[in-house]
């Protein structure tokens, strides 16, 4: 549904209107990972762990009724599917998550992860060999000839991996190290969803004023800086500094998650929009799905460092597993250094 989406709003918006479109389109997704701890906090306190699922029930009769009401078929013909690139790339990918998601369990089983991560690698090398010969490839790799595009898709790929993991180590951490309910934790990393909201009304203005590349660079050091001070907080910090810290994450993450998203299309041409936006939701969706694992594995490295893996994460744990995602979002934010210094000035309106 993501790269349908994307795909729709991306080909009918006007470059210069192309930062607004992307901003709206990006707000639930940053919004939805940080809503969740305290409603689904609530609701586990409160109520029965089942309404977590069923509220998804009325939400998707809603979606369903709204694509019926505002979507129509263009009848434009498309070319022929490529369904051995869905299989191998699907299935790599899938396998891929999953050897990410056995790295991060209590028990784990090597030979098991061995399998799905050999098998990721193979697929995935198959999968590339193939789309680059086919006529109509499910995935035109030369959009990674487009210098913006790239970037988007390997260090901002790197980005989003690092701001998923706060919304999922960071509830862990109130509630396991800190002795926090799921309620009061959730409303904790709401400061997140604040700071989110607030940025949204300056992120034009500021684009427009210092444009990507700077923005992209001094934000994103902002950013790693922040997820490393979630090293330095304790049961003992004061509750007003914790807020005031998630607050600046979800400020400098919005930033970020909307800058780069708005780059990846000012460079690509209507006939290859496509397979972009098809390219860029997919790695979206991975890397942060990636977030949750990779949060999972560095808690799980933090365990081990600290004298082997007990049945619950302690303080130092989770610190350590922060600074190791920290690592992350700077790799991220040094990327941008290569990025042209005009880079994306139609869609920002930044005068050289």
């Amino acid at each position: 549904m993501v790269p349908v989406c994307l795909f729709m709003v991306t080909t009918i918006t006007e470059k210069k209107d192309l930062m607004r479109s992307i901003a709206y389109i990006t707000w639930p997704g940053l919004a939805a990972p940080v809503i969740g701890p305290p409603v689904g906090g609530f609701i586990t306190t409160y109520s029965s762990w089942r309404w977590i699922f069923y509220l998804n029930v009325p939400l998707g009769i809603i979606g369903i009724v709204l694509a019926l009401l505002w979507i129509t078929n263009d009848k434009e013909k498309a070319g022929r599917f490529d369904w051995l690139g869905f299989v191998l790339a699907g299935t790599a990918g899938t396998s891929f998550m999953y050897s990410l998601e056995l790295m991060g369990q209590q028990n784990l089983r090597w030979s098991l992860t061995g399998m799905f991560l050999g098998y990721s690698l193979i697929a995935g090398s198959i999968a590339v060999l193939h789309m680059r010969r086919t006529e109509h490839p499910l995935i035109d790799f030369n959009c990674l000839k487009v210098p913006t595009f790239s970037l988007v898709m390997w260090g901002g790929s790197l980005f989003r991996i690092a701001i998923s993991v706060s919304p999922f180590l960071l509830p862990l951490m109130f509630q396991l190290a800190f002795g926090m309910s799921a309620f009061q934790s959730g409303l904790l990393v709401l400061a997140l969803f604040a700071g989110n909201l607030g940025m949204k009304t300056v992120t034009t203005p500021i684009l427009r004023r210092f444009g990507f590349r700077p923005v992209l660079l001094v934000n994103g050091l902002i950013s790693a800086a922040l997820i490393f001070s979630f090293s330095l907080i304790g049961s003992a910090t004061p509750k007003v500094l914790m807020v005031v810290l998630l607050f600046a994450h979800g400020l400098s993450r919005s930033m970020q998650f909307t800058s780069i998203n708005t780059l990846a299309f000012v460079d690509i041409p209507k006939s290859a929009m496509s397979s972009a936006s098809s390219f860029f939701a997919v790695m979206q969706q991975m890397s942060l799905g990636m977030g949750v694992a990779v949060g999972a594995v560095t808690l799980r490295i933090g365990m081990w460092v600290h004298g082997g893996i007990s049945a619950t994460p302690s303080t130092t744990d989770f610190h350590l597993a922060f600074i190791l995602v920290s690592v992350i979002a700077l790799i991220a934010a040094v990327d941008c250094a290569r990025l042209d210094p005009h880079a994306g000035a139609e869609v920002s309106g930044r005068k050289a």
